[in-house]
């Protein structure tokens, strides 16, 4: 399965991205590519929706884990919204994102941030 990603600018600084699909080996670099002019950009806040995320692999972990470091090296911050279950289970026993950082849906984390 392939992987659709969209970006969705908000306010301050805030910004969506919706992941649709598979994030493995095959599309890593999609991802990577599409936000990579967001990180040049020094967003402060890089929301991940993982709600329509299927499948997620080590590379795919390794891409949230680059942005993470990347967006973190400018005094942002990294969040992810919808994660399924088992998706979630893999982000807690790796540490991807610190708990705090991981919402259940988008509506959480639109009121926990504010974002409109």
């Amino acid at each position: 399965m392939l992987l659709k990603v969209k970006h969705k600018e908000c306010r301050d600084g805030i910004h969506i991205i919706e992941l649709d699909g598979n994030l493995d080996a095959d599309t890593n670099l999609l991802f990577e590519q599409k936000a990579a002019p967001l990180l040049a950009g020094h967003p402060g806040r890089l929301i991940l929706d993982m709600s329509r995320l299927k499948y997620i692999d080590s590379m795919g972990l390794a891409s949230v884990l680059r942005i993470r470091k990347t967006i973190e090296e400018t005094g942002g911050m990294l969040a992810a919204a919808g994660l399924s279950p088992r998706i979630r289970e893999v982000f807690k026993v790796i540490n991807v994102l610190p708990e705090k950082n991981i919402f259940e849906n988008m509506t959480e984390i639109e009121e926990s941030f504010h974002v409109a």
